[in-house]
């Protein structure tokens, strides 16, 4: 599959992780030609694609004031700005302001703050499912348990923090 997109994409912006793949483009015609491939080669292979499972996050720096496929509109209930897509897809893929990706949120400035409140949810989550299990475990249990369920929560964060430019979203 991926010598079918070497023409149009390099190598390393498609990440494959078992039955997920993430591909970056830099223009929306390379999109366009990424989308018609993937068509292509899911029927080729005797697949369809279900287009209302992936989906297009368009990124762009904090300060843009322009963001391909989406539109600053005024929030009738806050009244404040907020972005949204300016329509529902791009050659039937949604267009979204943020997409979870292997638990990872992206979001279309690649903001921390979104994945670091995840963080707090996820782990409160899993600390109160645990809780009865931790209660009696011994100090290397926890730090496997906290190996196993909380670090990989931050793995998505070391592709974000390279990319944010606050000294602090505190």
């Amino acid at each position: 599959m991926l010598d079918e997109f070497k023409v149009i994409l390099h190598l390393e912006d498609i990440l494959l992780y078992t039955d997920d793949i993430l591909i970056l483009c830099n223009s929306v015609g390379q999109l366009k030609k990424v989308i018609k491939r993937v068509e292509d080669w899911s029927q080729k292979n005797g697949m369809t694609l279900n287009k209302k499972k992936p989906a297009i996050v368009p990124y762009a720096p904090q300060r843009a004031k322009v963001v391909p496929f989406l539109v600053r509109e005024k929030d009738p209930k806050s009244q404040k700005k907020t972005w949204k897509a300016a329509r529902l897809d791009f050659l039937g893929v949604p267009i979204l302001v943020e997409y979870k990706y292997l638990g990872v949120i992206l979001h279309f400035k690649l903001l921390l703050e979104r994945q670091l409140n995840h963080i707090r949810k996820k782990s409160a989550w899993i600390f109160i499912k645990l809780s009865p299990y931790l209660a009696e475990a011994s100090a290397e249990s926890r730090r496997d348990m906290w190996t196993t369920m909380i670090v990989p929560l931050f793995e998505g964060l070391r592709a974000l923090m390279s990319s944010e430019l606050s000294v602090s979203i505190l």
